[in-house]
């Protein structure tokens, strides 16, 4: 199917790497066969094939991606660490970035965006409505984990997935044309909440307070979802048992924390490696592998740095982490466009609500992830490569209803569609 029709082959390769399905059916050696490579070999030669690889479009998220691809090779190159370390994760993030271009390729019209969000909520909110039933079910009393072997396996890392994935299927609660799905939607991200609360990340509940916020500052019905995030925050904090509680309020006493004080440490040390060779980093997984931490700090505990930031500045250095933030800004800047091109015209809403909701699922991962080893997440990079494609849509849009002499970057306060009924 992915031969025939390539964007098959998309959602394929990202069910498969977000959800991790093989590692829950069968694990061991089964697991272990690189399913998601060969739906993005049967992709790519769908794109030769179909002749989708001729309408190939460069904007600046690609040019980005690019140059950070480039950069995470030198640095991997130059690495301090054992290629048998190196190497494997080296790949493993250049065949995620690598397959963003094609997605990006790929995402040419609204049909295909809403699949690949409906693929990502699906993969991730499996995990957040069997979390959510597991933290009602137990009291709270036990923690949620993601899947084995997978970047979300740890409860808090699948904490920050969650958050992220929130708001994405807030998008498709309030743009389904259908009261069934709007529904089952809508219980999914109350699962999720509970599910959250159960994994007892404190990372995580700081996030989500960032993720109540703008939810609610990005919803069209302010008075109604202020009023059911009150309703949800306060039922579920009191739900949770004595124990959850007490370990959120350590995050007002970190100084106390030994896991605050040690992370803390490791951020030093992780800024001393990017300090040491600025250009190229000490190489992935540095102050995990204890050949390359022990040159800098031979007492030093080799433990992974918990910091988006400083893990990928310590891992490929200033250069390669400015390309990194230059994609996140780029985000941003996009989700802007987005609400500008789409303002004053009801066909483009769907643009609108799904750049709101992508801003507080990178606003999720920014905050949650700085605590955390995510700095190479594909699940954010996923959102961002749509929010590019979705600003190239709406622009080609304009321009056509221009007939070709309009330029979109030059308007402002929703006149794009003024000029377009003018031109009409």
């Amino acid at each position: 199917m992915a031969i025939r029709r390539p964007m098959v082959g998309v959602i394929a390769f990202e069910w498969i790497s977000f959800m991790n399905p093989q590692q829950d059916a069968w694990g061991g050696t089964l697991a272990d066969l690189p399913w998601a490579m060969l739906a993005a070999v049967a992709t790519i030669i769908g794109c030769l094939i179909s002749g989708e690889s001729r309408r190939v479009s460069i904007d600046g998220m690609t040019i980005l991606i690019v140059m950070f691809l480039s950069l995470i090779s030198l640095s991997s190159v130059a690495a301090l660490g054992p290629p048998d370390i190196v190497n494997p994760l080296y790949w493993l993030v250049f065949k995620s970035f690598a397959f963003l271009l094609v997605i990006g390729l790929l995402l040419s019209d609204q049909k295909r965006i809403n699949a690949l969000v409906w693929v990502m909520v699906i993969s991730l909110g499996y995990y957040g409505v069997k979390g959510g039933i597991f933290t009602i079910l137990t009291a709270g009393k036990n923690h949620v984990y993601g899947s084995d072997n997978s970047m979300i396996g740890d409860n808090n890392q699948l904490a920050v997935a969650l958050l992220m994935t929130l708001p994405l299927m807030n998008y498709l609660r309030v743009s389904s044309a259908h009261r069934i799905v709007r529904f089952g939607v809508a219980v999914a991200m109350l699962l999720t909440f509970f599910s959250v609360l159960g994994s007892y990340s404190r990372g995580a509940f700081l996030a989500l307070a960032a993720v109540a916020v703008l939810l609610w500052w990005n919803s069209r019905s302010k008075l109604l979802i202020g009023a059911a995030l009150v309703v949800v925050l306060y039922v579920g904090i009191n739900f949770m048992p004595q124990n959850w509680v007490q370990r959120m309020d350590t995050i007002s006493t970190y100084q106390e924390d030994n896991s605050a004080q040690d992370r803390l440490i490791i951020w030093h040390e992780a800024l001393s490696l990017a300090l040491a060779r600025p250009l190229t980093g000490a190489g992935f997984a540095s102050t995990q592998t204890p050949s390359v931490l022990h040159q800098f700090f031979p007492s030093a505990h080799v433990r992974a740095v918990h910091s988006i930031w400083l893990q990928v500045l310590s891992d490929n250095g200033f250069p390669a982490f400015f390309v990194w933030v230059g994609m996140q800004i780029l985000g941003f800047v996009n989700i802007r466009r987005i609400r500008r091109l789409a303002r004053g015209h009801t066909a483009a809403r769907w643009a609108d609500d799904l750049a709101r909701m992508a801003e507080v699922s990178m606003v999720a991962f920014l905050v949650g992830g700085s605590f955390l080893s995510l700095g190479y997440y594909d699940y954010d990079f996923a959102v961002l490569i749509t929010l590019s494609a979705t600003r190239r849509i709406l622009e080609s849009e304009v321009r056509e209803a221009s007939g070709g002499a309009f330029d979109p970057s030059a308007t402002k306060h929703g006149s794009i569609w003024r000029q377009r009924r003018v031109a009409q």
